[in-house]
């Protein structure tokens, strides 16, 4: 009896504790996703299929694929495109999420922190609307409403701050970029771009050496098992591992 009330009582106590490792909502909006937690995948495989999100979460948008983070307590989403890897840090008064690979379109309500990590820079900001894309080994932010400091991560020293209508790229150990003013047709092209897909109007800001990225293929409408989708967003999952680890080397 006693060790039922102890357990009774652990179970009480810790439950507040887990409701606040919930990140908020990943919502499939076409093609296949991955969350690894802890070990446990979880494969979305039908648009419009969603599943609650937690701290330490590892999340991969597959081949043309989309979707949306839903932030909990109506903090803002994420709209996350293809070859996009996403992990959940923490929660609380600040969101902690990185983005070592891929492009997040994000909204934050007025009063909603944020902080987004990529392979190597770091988006602080608040209440604002910011599209980050980590391409290659070059981070681009462009704010779209409110203000925000990034930093190179291996110098924290090299920071910029951005307000609306401006961008930045931060390449390779570079500083970042003095902010740039972007006009609707780069938006445009920025925002309706696969993250594995060349950024030709972007990369005109800024004389980077780059080496050109081949274009996506096209889109596969053949059917597939869901096994065979399963294995594809494994790999897919894989590569994307492997890419950052080449990233994120540092000579």
């Amino acid at each position: 009896m006693r060790a039922l009330s102890l357990i009774i009582f652990l179970t009480i106590w810790a439950a507040p504790l887990w409701a606040e490792e919930s990140v908020g909502q990943l919502i499939l909006d076409e093609g296949q996703a991955k969350i690894d937690r802890n070990h446990l995948d979880i494969v979305l495989l039908k648009p419009g299929k969603q599943e609650k999100v937690e701290v330490g979460d590892e999340l991969f948008i597959g081949d043309a694929s989309r979707a949306r983070l839903v932030l909990a307590n109506g903090n803002g989403e994420l709209r996350l495109y293809s070859k996009s890897l996403v992990r959940l840090y923490n929660t609380g008064k600040k969101n902690l999420i990185g983005l070592p690979i891929g492009k997040a379109l994000v909204e934050l309500n007025d009063s909603a922190n944020l902080e987004i990590t990529t392979a190597n820079s770091r988006l602080s900001t608040k209440g604002a609307k910011v599209l980050v894309w980590m391409q290659g080994k070059e981070t681009w932010v462009l704010m779209l409403k409110g203000s925000g400091q990034v930093i190179n991560l291996v110098d924290p020293e090299k920071q910029v701050s951005l307000q609306a209508g401006q961008a930045t790229a931060v390449y390779q150990n570079e500083a970042p970029s003095p902010p740039l003013a972007f006009d609707p047709e780069t938006l445009s092209e920025a925002l309706n771009l696969d993250s594995n897909q060349p950024a030709l109007k972007l990369r005109q800001l800024w004389p980077l050496p780059l080496p050109p990225i081949p274009p996506k293929g096209p889109l596969n409408k053949s059917s597939k098992s869901e096994s065979d989708r399963i294995d594809e967003v494994e790999q897919q999952l894989d590569q994307a591992r492997e890419q950052i680890n080449e990233i994120q080397k540092r000579d």
